[in-house]
């Protein structure tokens, strides 16, 4: 009985999973695709759709958690790869690449973010990359790396703004997806303090570091 039970519950995520996977997909076809057009997408059947989910704005909840969990895999993975001793600077290029990469599917997500009904939601998953950010901001700083005109907990908050503003640029084709992830880094190091020399330096570091290391593919694995 036990096994059934453990059976039937995997099975249930699994098919929430792939209804997760098919609202991704009918969502990019078209951004107002309701639940029966997630089910067509799925080839499961509206009931099924409807017994995980009771309406279209619980769904895009669903997957705005998602896309935060992907938010903390990719702090998490920056934090334990961090080699001892690697500049500050690095470190923060090689997050704001990783946050990209964990995001970078609920793209059309990202207005979310700034929307006061789902305010609460976003700080419950951005919670560990803002902290993060705001460690090597003043590792930074502290190290003779970044200017300090600003303060660094004002900073981060842009530094927040920065990923959904590239979000919009890609969406209304002014830029390529696939420079987006080094231009997330660029910005950001640029709004933290860095002259340009140096901000191209550490983010040419971070991904030859995050190649090597299969950061991406890693957060790739986690979706």
């Amino acid at each position: 009985m036990q096994g059934n039970t453990r059976r039937r519950r995997r099975d249930a995520e699994l098919n929430r999973g792939s209804l997760l996977e098919a609202a991704l997909e009918a969502l990019l076809r078209d951004p107002s695709a309701g639940l029966d057009a997630v089910a067509a997408t799925a080839g499961l059947s509206r009931r099924t759709v409807y017994g995980h989910f009771a309406s279209r704005d619980e769904l895009v909840g669903a997957l705005a958690d998602r896309a935060g969990e992907g938010l903390v895999t990719a702090v998490r993975q920056v934090r334990a790869t961090a080699p001892p001793g690697q500049c500050p600077l690095t470190t923060l290029a090689r997050l704001e690449l990783a946050v990209w990469h964990g995001i970078e599917p609920y793209r059309l997500l990202g207005n979310l973010a700034a929307r006061p009904e789902h305010r609460a939601r976003v700080t419950l998953h951005t919670g560990e990359v803002s902290q993060y950010r705001r460690e090597l901001l003043e590792a930074g700083r502290a190290a003779g790396e970044l200017t300090s005109t600003v303060e660094a907990a004002a900073v981060a908050r842009l530094l927040q703004a920065v990923p959904l503003a590239v979000f919009d640029a890609v969406l209304e084709g002014e830029l390529e997806a696939a420079r987006a992830g080094s231009v997330v880094a660029l910005t950001a190091l640029a709004v933290a303090g860095a002259d340009p020399a140096t901000a191209r330096q550490h983010v040419g570091a971070a991904l030859t570091a995050d190649a090597a290391g299969g950061l991406e593919h890693a957060l790739k694995e986690h979706r």
